[in-house]
């Protein structure tokens, strides 16, 4: 045999007994040593457990087999808010656990952990997250911080991938009795280029990470009441595009209409929203992650649906403040800021069960398209621009062009706004849905030409002008037939009602008679839309009987 293949064979099993005992070795030092580095770094308040360990050297990789993180029960305990020294915890199980691309010399000669790519397989996480007065003041003494603080040389991770993870996200508040949950289902987590280095005066200098890419298949939410199911299904997010996508957000109820007004002691109006192709661009990360404000430039909601159903079955609602939507939104304490948002093909749904005549009224809003600005309670945003402006488009049952434009000014704590809306030419009886079951009026025939109002108002009342264009309008007072169970026409007081009426404004050789100075005080327990729509009706009431 040539004396090259000799000194060639010798080499390589000399690098296979290296690599043999090097592996033996590795392996030896991870199952003695990273339990106690990681207790130790973070003062016993973490244990890590694994069944098995495999190292290979030549193709420097390490995996773990189903891990374990845990905290230590002696030092925690979940009902209590812990201590400053643990806002965030995290534990979970993990099936597999791989590191390839391990850069050896770094870790022997420098002691740094550097490595091409963490992967870690099908997990199941658990995020608790504790806040109370003191949480601001113990980010340094967070014992995450002093488990990357355990490494005196830092780490660096080109590629970390979670794939199918299960993740249960729990909110702890010193205020709230229990927690809140959050779960996650099928999440897949891929973030390139993890820093975590020394610097000069031995603090641990963080690197942001180069892209983040985050997906999971459906995301759920009770809220704390158990009325409601909240769902997210199919979210993407890219932090290079600065982007995300949602393909529903459902907000559900969990009990039938009837039931859910039995379950209330007093009035409140049952929702059922969709949200379908959400995109939003200009998302910013960093904000969200660490301090829990949300920054985005623009949304877009591709379609969906909002059916609010109200009872008057149950009494009525305490007196009510902060009933502007702006008011709500204000009231929030994580800053908020949408610069614009876009709705297309939206259907609003308003149903209303009247006692008096047993029957439910509905009122429908369909194909909503329009543009809202300004979606924000962040203050520096409210000292270059105060306004929220709201522009729609639809079509009323269907049928009437209606066109509307709010403006609120979001540094009153009055809630004060203005808004002008317009309606288009269409058939009056359409809009016996609505006032037959909740008005006990039906309106024979007739045909609205055009309706215009304008006004400004707050949380407390509203003033505006009323414009109601209409001609050869009958109307019919209704009663309740107890054996039928239906509404019947009253004819005397029908015949009566259309002598009264003005069935055409304006009529010949008449001016065009307007409501032009309405004043009303909100109902302090009515809603803030109930306003708007009493303010709107009592136009048309003075408009019709000419007074």
């Amino acid at each position: 045999m040539p004396g090259w293949v000799r000194i060639s064979a010798y080499m390589l099993g000399l690098v296979l007994l290296l690599a043999i005992a090097g592996n033996i070795y590795i392996k030896h030092l991870i199952s003695n040593q990273l339990k106690q580095q990681v207790s130790s770094a973070t003062r016993g308040f973490y244990k890590l457990d694994y069944q098995d360990v495999k190292v290979n050297l030549l193709m420097r990789k390490i995996s773990l087999k189903n891990a374990r993180l845990t905290v230590d029960s002696s030092q925690f305990s979940e009902s209590p808010i812990p201590t400053e020294r643990a806002t965030i915890v995290f534990e979970g199980n993990f099936p597999a656990i791989d590191i390839n691309g391990i850069h050896l010399v770094q870790m022997i000669f420098n002691r740094k952990v550097v490595c091409d790519q963490l992967r870690i397989e099908s997990p199941h996480l658990t995020i608790s997250q504790f806040h109370n007065s003191k949480s601001d003041s113990a980010a340094e003494n967070n014992v995450l911080q002093h488990m990357f603080n355990g490494n005196k040389q830092g780490i660096e991770i080109n590629n970390v991938k979670i794939s199918n993870a299960q993740l249960r996200y729990r909110y702890f508040d010193e205020t709230r009795a229990g927690p809140t949950f959050y779960d996650f289902k099928n999440l897949d987590l891929e973030v390139e280029g993890i820093k975590l280095n020394k610097g000069q005066d031995d603090s641990t200098n963080r690197v942001f990470p180069n892209n983040v890419s985050l997906r999971f298949s459906d995301y759920e939410y009770h809220t704390g009441d158990s009325m409601y199911v909240m769902t997210v299904h199919r979210f993407a997010y890219s932090l290079s595009k600065k982007s995300a996508s949602i393909d529903k957000i459902t907000i559900r109820p969990r009990l039938s209409e009837k039931d859910y007004s039995l379950k209330l002691p007093r009035q409140k109006a049952r929702n059922d929203i969709t949200l379908q192709n959400i995109r939003l661009n200009g998302v910013e990360l960093w904000p969200l992650i660490s301090k829990g404000e949300m920054y985005v430039d623009e949304g877009e909601i591709g379609s969906g649906y909002w059916k609010i159903f109200l009872s008057r079955i149950p009494p009525l609602p305490l007196a009510q403040q902060h009933v502007v939507p702006t008011q709500r939104l204000l009231n929030i304490s994580e800053v908020a800021y949408l610069r614009k948002l876009h709705i297309n093909n939206f259907q609003i749904e308003y149903r209303e069960y009247n006692t008096i005549t047993q029957k439910i009224g509905q009122v429908k809003f369909n194909n909503i398209n329009g543009i809202a600005t300004n979606i924000t309670n962040d203050s520096s945003s409210l000292k270059k621009n105060p306004h929220l402006a709201l522009d729609l488009n639809a079509r009323l049952m269907g049928t009437g062009d209606f066109k509307a434009r709010f403006d609120f000014l979001l540094t009153d704590p009055t809630g004060a706004f203005t808004v002008d809306a317009h309606l288009g030419k269409m058939d009056a009886t359409q809009l016996n849905i609505a006032f037959i079951p909740l008005n006990k009026l039906e309106i024979k025939k007739g045909i609205i030409d055009e309706i215009r109002c304008n006004g400004k108002g707050n949380e407390s009342g509203v003033t505006g002008k009323v414009n109601f264009l209409y001609h050869d309008l009958h109307i019919a007072v209704m009663e309740r037939d107890a054996e039928a169970d239906t509404l019947k026409r009253k004819t005397f007081t029908s015949m009566v009602a259309n002598i009264l009426v003005k069935n055409d404004n304006p009529k010949e050789d008449e001016a065009v008679r307007v409501a032009d100075k309405i004043v009303l005080k909100r109902d302090p327990h009515r809603s803030f839309f109930n306003m708007l729509w009493m303010s709107l009706f009592t136009g048309i009431v003075k408009i019709v009987s000419g007074k």
